[in-house]
């Protein structure tokens, strides 16, 4: 060992020169000389974490095929009040445009999710017609969503001032959202 470093020492010069030579070799093989893009990637997924074979990763992939996939995004719009014509018009084009983006499957928000309404021993589901918004119709809106359990505190907030779209994903793994721009295309 001693000898070893001694050597070293003596011919600093020529060892620093190897070290920069076998750098420069581990750095180009990293680069695909067709392309001159770097070769070496991080997947940043979870997948890659958990075992192929595992009960856990069986049970889970089981659960994906029989319910669907588990990727989703929410947007958050706030407003004074969500229920105005100005803001459930936006709500519609948002869902809209959101819903045609790739890699998007389903997009629930305030104007396509079934509102469902009993009255008078009759059960009405129904959409928001975003064509017709006359003020007797946001207020009822309004009271609907707010006294609709399932909506309000989750879709619509308890105020009635923000609301959140759900953007259902493709199955895809983290890798190919990345390299998709899934969240970037959906921010924009």
């Amino acid at each position: 060992m001693r000898h070893a470093a001694r050597w070293n020492s003596r011919h600093a010069l020529a060892v620093l020169a190897a070290v920069f030579v076998l750098t420069l070799v581990a750095l180009f093989s990293l680069l695909d000389r067709n392309t001159g893009e770097v070769r070496l990637t991080v997947d940043p997924s979870l997948d890659a974490l958990v075992a192929a074979g595992s009960p856990s990763r069986l049970y889970y992939d089981q659960i994906r095929r029989r319910y669907g996939n588990d990727e989703s995004l929410l947007v958050m719009l706030s407003a004074d009040s969500i229920s105005s014509a100005k803001m459930v018009r936006r709500i519609a084009r948002l869902s809209d445009a959101l819903a045609e983006l790739p890699g998007v499957v389903k997009v629930q928000s305030l104007t396509t999710v079934p509102l469902v309404t009993a009255a008078g021993g009759q059960v009405s589901i129904q959409t928001v017609d975003t064509s017709h918004l006359e003020p007797g119709d946001l207020l009822r809106l309004r009271e609907q969503v707010l006294a609709n359990p399932l909506l309000a505190g989750t879709l619509v907030s308890a105020d009635g001032r923000s609301t959140a779209l759900e953007v259902r994903l493709e199955a895809l793994g983290d890798r190919e959202m990345l390299e998709q721009r899934i969240a970037e295309r959906i921010r924009d």
